[in-house]
């Protein structure tokens, strides 16, 4: 796979937090820290946002809320949410942070195969289009297959709609059936 590719694929996971991402957090720690403070487990003195930076460190190796990534999000929401008290909460998101990638990368191949659905007679057809490429090439199923796989097929599927454009094809018509062809002049 080549570089550019590669970056592509884990950018992703290396976006920015979102407000909402940002508000969630900031709430669940405080609501772990009142509940630490209420048990005695936080000293009278410490401030918040001294054992906030602390906690997420320990976490997921970042500090500030603003310099985490997408791929921090889930880890670190089930750290506040296991010390507020919620546990099978914590491990929910424990468990969601594991398949985050996966996930992503499986919503956006269905996004893209929904795009595509006019070249390919239809959404399976842009489906199947992307499975044989995986078979083929990564020598993986398409419901088995990596997140980077899944990745590549979605890139795969783009530059195929992209080279049926250039050439001047017109989309299948589910309704008659048509297959590509040429635009006339």
């Amino acid at each position: 796979m080549d570089t550019p590719t590669a970056r592509a694929i884990d950018g992703g996971m290396n976006a920015p937090l979102t407000a909402k991402q940002i508000r969630i957090l900031a709430i669940s720690a405080r609501l772990a820290f009142d509940c630490h403070r209420k048990f005695g487990l936080v000293g009278e003195t410490e401030r918040f946002d001294d054992w906030r930076h602390r906690q997420a460190f320990a976490a997921v190796g970042v500090s500030s809320l603003r310099a985490m990534r997408a791929r921090h999000f889930r880890p670190a929401l089930a750290l506040f949410v296991g010390m507020q008290g919620r546990h099978m909460a914590a491990m929910r998101n424990t468990g969601l942070g594991a398949t985050e990638s996966q996930r992503q990368a499986r919503a956006v191949l269905e996004r893209e195969c929904a795009t595509a659905a006019s070249w390919f007679g239809g959404e399976e057809g842009a489906r199947r289009y992307v499975a044989g490429f995986l078979a083929h090439k990564r020598k993986a199923a398409l419901e088995s297959a990596s997140d980077r796989d899944i990745w590549h097929g979605v890139f795969v599927l783009r530059r195929r709609v992209s080279q049926l454009r250039a050439a001047g094809m017109v989309p299948v018509n589910p309704e008659t059936h048509l297959t590509l062809r040429r635009m006339e002049p």
